[in-house]
């Protein structure tokens, strides 16, 4: 543990007994460097009785994937979320005929992941971007 922890609450104990009347502010310092000295030692105990524990990827790699205690269903599983539907949606209907029909059964809402959502939106962007650039102004 770090010894400036254990100072900054020993000062802490000290002047809650000052706060509350059982001590004198001149004994501030005696009394921070009196429940330091206990804490200190309680620690010194408590580390010579306590089993020695190895953080298993300070000397090996860990076995298992890191999980941030989510789902463990993958981005590609997930089912799409109602934000990306719309979205796929609306550029869905902005995009020429002949596009719509190539896309129009990749664009199933009950069938759609978050990963299938994200590459059609990253398509029609393209395509519409595409579309764009060749309108020619008058």
């Amino acid at each position: 543990m770090n010894k400036e922890i254990i100072v900054q609450v020993a000062f802490k104990g000290a002047i809650e007994c000052i706060v509350n009347g059982k001590s004198d502010i001149s004994e501030v310092k005696k009394l921070t460097n009196t429940f330091t000295d206990i804490m200190l030692e309680e620690v010194k105990q408590r580390q010579d009785f306590a089993p020695e524990v190895k953080v298993p990827f300070e000397s090996e790699p860990p076995n298992e994937p890191f999980n941030n205690g989510g789902s463990s269903t993958s981005y590609e599983e997930k089912p799409a979320t109602d934000k990306q539907k719309k979205f796929v949606n609306s550029l869905f209907y902005q995009l020429p005929q002949s596009e719509q029909d190539k896309y129009k059964d990749s664009i199933e809402p009950s069938n759609m992941t978050m990963q299938v959502a994200s590459d059609l939106i990253k398509k029609f962007q393209a395509i519409l971007d595409t579309k764009e650039e060749t309108v020619t102004p008058f």
